[in-house]
């Protein structure tokens, strides 16, 4: 993360091979150098560059889908319960779940949101607290009526390490792949301790997985 933020160079180059790679990886990268260059994509290995600028003849930013949510206006349910213009990320509103359990959700249907079946769900948020979070977690869940395919949390006790300073937190979930699209994906804070807390600019995509097993068990 510090090496990300701290990088004053237009590229950024990024290779991993035979390891887990986690997809918040790329989600840190892309908060500072938005634009994909290159991908190449090998059997668990891959080499990536990013780009801070938009060039008219490379840089593509990979998503199937995107979604931003800076709570300046009322796009998700409840927004009007949380939205709050003390202390905001950007410009001028953000969302205070202080003293409550759930904070706004997004939820769609995946096949409202180009699924298809080697699809990775991105999930961040920026967070600000007074005090020691205790209890809190960016979710992303994936359930039909009668199921529940997957559940993933981001502590947020992991990511924020300074009170009153805004802080990113990431997650990320490989979808199964024996879903249909008719399941939804749900995202949000779930402030289980009640801390004070307010978040802004929420941010979900949808990106193509680079699992090779998932991929060789489709052909």
């Amino acid at each position: 993360m510090h090496l990300v933020t701290h990088c004053n160079t237009p590229f950024f180059i990024y290779s991993f091979t035979n390891i887990q790679n986690p997809p918040q990886v790329s989600q840190i990268i892309q908060s500072v150098y938005s634009y994909a260059v290159y991908k190449k994509d090998m059997f668990n290995s891959g080499f990536y560059v990013y780009s801070k600028q938009k060039n008219s003849s490379y840089g593509r930013q990979f998503f199937l889908y995107e979604f931003t949510h800076d709570f300046e206006k009322h796009l998700l349910p409840g927004d009007s319960t949380f939205i709050s213009g003390a202390n905001s990320f950007s410009p001028f509103h953000c969302a205070d779940i202080s003293n409550t359990e759930y904070g706004p959700a997004f939820d769609k249907a995946l096949n409202d949101i180009n699924y298809h079946k080697l699809t990775t769900v991105n999930a961040s948020v920026n967070a600000l607290t007074n005090g020691i979070i205790k209890d809190a977690f960016l979710v992303v869940t994936v359930a039909s009526n009668d199921s529940v395919w997957t559940w993933i949390a981001a502590d947020l006790n992991h990511w924020i390490k300074k009170i009153n300073k805004w802080q990113p937190v990431y997650v990320s979930a490989e979808l199964p792949l024996e879903l249909t699209g008719e399941e939804h994906v749900k995202v949000y804070v779930w402030n289980k301790g009640k801390n004070n807390l307010l978040i802004d600019d929420l941010k979900i995509t949808l990106t193509e997985t680079t699992d090779y097993y998932k991929k060789g068990i489709l052909k």
